[in-house]
């Protein structure tokens, strides 16, 4: 235990910490490089809960915009504040008055804590989307709840709006923004806001919480295994855990549509063609016809079935449009049947009506709207796939047989699919994770994968002591709809298993129609569980379900 100097508007205050070793983690990452730069800067701290003032006793200080505006004058090693202005509440919004403090760590990583007046005595992290690049200012979900909420840019910044998320070009041979992005900067951050909290209200939070989805979901994980002190809980939703194995199978699924940035051979129609056939295939084998498949890995619908039986035919997929949709299915393969990620499951073809590309429709192009996943395996492959980057890397050259393992280097730095998460348990953490069956960006498959392995890794019991999964029937990547109920507050039930023991064993959840109107409940059950229906009452009502063990649904 170690002792931080901070001075603080005339307050020198001392802050007790605890260096973790940072060695270990980069032998694992960079053997036999050169790592001069990241190890210097990486050193961990875990602030603990005592504060020490010298001086004026801190704990009495209201928040005020004067207290906030002060936070200014903070000296903290290796942090830069760049503003602090305490914002109105906002009625329209739900959200309370707040002290909203940003700025740096580390020269590069940018953050910004939001401290709301009325404090809960928690802090809530969260966590980013696709290749970052900006703070997660929508930290709502937390602030509303009138927790201290914290985001990071993850130590790089594109100013291009919407591109943000979708540009990888700040990693262009730059292996500390790559680390950086990896896993140190939400650690960095977290700690140092753990500091910025504590002073501002006198007193450490009481409970610290991540919330993170996708690329976030993946950052939960990876603190789990690396940082398990940083949080009490985590949330992990639809987690890109395995970063190198997320991308690649999208440049699988571009290779199997035969994509451009302007065009591929699979339509919406071919969608809902495909999407209706499966539903008429497979809805019923859980024993209720409802438009959702329970388990979708009952489904064995192929779509040779079909395929057009003479030429100008319509209603129909041709060869090399059954051949995509075996491959999307299939997942990406070698040429020897080498498994080297899971494909997508049956049951989320047809799109939800929203039109925002989120389901199946996401992987589409049309002329001068390359699809999201188009541009982030594209980028990928250029920047941050291989060791040595190729800004002019054309996707359509990359090879399964042979160029999967030239990116195992990249992917010690991205991937969080490390099953010991002995530490995780031994601390007494809790981690609940979540993931749509109809998850058109990452195959549910390899959250049961990590969750099995973990499992297998942790044993049964102590698994059971840590770690909830729960797999949503009809539910896209996230939050992002679906036909299946996809609203649920992971955040209050992971409340109730840190603070009060009480474990996720089901929770609500709510679809809502395009007008934003509720038309469907369900309960959500943790695995194995599924939602099984009772023989009575309304099917789009959640009290005419029970959990149940699969074993139960009738096939």
């Amino acid at each position: 235990m170690k002792l931080l100097l901070v001075r603080f508007s005339g307050l020198v205050l001392w802050i007790s910490f605890s260096v973790v070793s940072s060695s270990n983690i980069l032998a694992q990452i960079n053997p036999g490089e050169n790592v001069r730069t990241a190890e210097r800067t990486l050193v961990p701290i875990d602030v603990s809960a005592s504060i020490l003032p010298f001086g004026p006793n801190l704990t009495s200080a209201v928040p005020s915009a004067a207290r906030c505006s002060q936070m200014l004058s903070l000296h903290i090693p290796d942090a830069e504040f760049t503003s602090a202005q305490l914002m109105p509440a906002d009625l329209d919004s739900g959200l309370p008055e707040y002290c909203d403090v940003a700025g740096f760590t580390q020269n590069t990583i940018g953050f910004d804590v939001r401290m709301p007046t009325t404090w809960n005595r928690k802090m809530y992290f969260a966590g980013n989307r696709g290749f970052a690049g900006h703070i997660r200012y929508n930290t709502s979900d937390g602030l509303a709840r009138n927790y201290a909420t914290v985001s990071t840019d993850t130590g790089h910044q594109v100013l291009v709006p919407d591109l943000d998320i979708l540009d990888a070009s700040w990693a262009l041979n730059n292996r500390q923004a790559e680390i950086d992005f990896g896993f140190r900067s939400v650690h960095l951050t977290a700690q140092l806001a753990k500091t910025i909290i504590a002073i501002y209200y006198g007193i450490p939070a009481r409970y610290s919480y991540f919330d993170g989805c996708s690329t976030g979901g993946g950052q939960s994980l990876r603190e789990a295994e690396l940082f398990p002190e940083d949080f009490d809980g985590y949330i992990a939703g639809s987690p890109v855990l395995d970063f190198r194995g997320a991308l690649l199978a999208m440049t699988w699924k571009m290779k199997a549509i035969q994509a451009t940035p302007d065009t591929d051979i699979i339509s919406l129609d071919d969608l809902m063609l495909v999407g209706n056939a499966v539903l008429d295939a497979c809805d019923a084998i859980d024993g209720l016809k409802d438009g959702l498949i329970a388990d979708p890995r009952q489904c064995h619908f192929d779509p040779a079935s079909l395929l057009c039986k003479s030429g100008n035919q319509t209603n129909c997929l041709t060869k090399d449009q059954v051949r995509a949709f075996q491959m999307i299915y299939q997942g990406p393969q070698t040429s020897l049947g080498q498994q080297l990620f899971p494909g997508l499951m049956k049951g989320g073809e047809i799109p939800d009506g929203l039109g925002a590309g989120d389901g199946w429709d996401g992987m589409i192009n049309t002329p001068g709207s390359p699809s999201a996943e188009y541009i982030l395996q594209d980028q990928f492959l250029r920047y941050l796939a291989f060791r040595v980057d190729n800004p002019n890397y054309d996707w359509n050259m990359f090879r399964f047989n042979t160029d999967w393992q030239k990116t195992d280097f990249m992917a010690s730095i991205l991937d969080a699919t490390s099953p010991d998460l002995t530490r995780f348990h031994q601390l007494g953490k809790k981690l609940l994770i979540y993931h749509g069956w109809s998850d058109e960006t990452v195959s549910p498959l390899r959250t049961l994968e990590y969750y099995t392995d973990v499992r297998n890794r942790l044993g049964a019991k102590q698994t059971a002591d840590s770690i909830r999964l729960f797999i949503a029937p009809g539910m896209y990547h996230c939050d992002y709809g679906g036909p299946g109920p996809n609203t649920f507050d992971y955040v209050s039930a992971l409340e109730q298993w840190v603070e009060k023991g009480v474990s996720p064993e089901q929770m609500l959840s709510t679809h809502f129609d395009l007008n934003g109107n509720p038309d469907r409940t369900r309960p959500l059950c943790a695995y194995p569980n599924v939602a099984r229906y009772n023989g009575s009452g309304s099917i789009d009502d959640a009290t005419s379900f029970s959990c149940a063990p699969p074993s139960d649904i009738v096939n």
